[in-house]
């Protein structure tokens, strides 16, 4: 399995893959918290999917996406 680890920063962008097509897409990171071995994240990004090709079954969803990310990392 590939390393998926990442550093966030504020106004940092997320780079997602959808069937083999790659898009750099803003991540608006709203909160960051941490207290002893825990720590917790919030972001938000909003994804148009037709800039990934998905341009089917329409119906089914609207054209963005948004997106919100809740991270909680714990120290083993």
């Amino acid at each position: 399995m590939p390393d998926r680890r990442r550093t966030v920063s504020p106004g940092q962008q997320l780079e997602p893959v959808v069937q083999r097509v790659s898009r750099p897409v803003p991540l608006t990171v709203e909160t960051v918290a941490g207290g002893g071995a825990t720590l917790t994240a919030r972001a938000r990004t909003s994804i148009d999917r037709y800039a990934f090709g998905l341009t089917n079954a329409r119906g089914m969803t609207g054209r963005r996406l948004h997106l919100t990310l809740d991270v909680v990392a714990v120290h083993a």
